[in-house]
């Protein structure tokens, strides 16, 4: 991440990337993807099983259900069941 951020990337691909984490380091990652989430020349792709990062990049999401992915809208904990499959 900090060899990223130093190069100036345009593209991230995060992969659980609090997996192994305390909390507090966890929670620093999550602002600094926040921080990219409003840069318009930034790119994320991020997989994660935290809700709550997802909620906090308030992003259209996909989820995998039952082994197919599912596309959502506004993703937040109270947005109801997955809009429509895409898979």
């Amino acid at each position: 991440l900090a060899r990223a951020i130093a190069i100036e990337a345009k593209f991230f691909f995060f992969d659980e990337a609090h997996l192994g984490l305390d909390a507090g380091t966890g929670s620093l990652v999550h602002e600094i993807l926040c921080g990219f989430r409003d840069e318009p020349d930034v790119t994320m792709l991020v997989a994660t099983n935290r809700e709550s990062l997802v909620e906090r990049l308030g992003a259209p999401g996909y989820v995998l259900l039952n082994g197919k992915i599912i596309e959502r809208q506004a993703v937040t904990v109270s947005a109801g069941p997955p809009s429509r499959s895409i898979a």
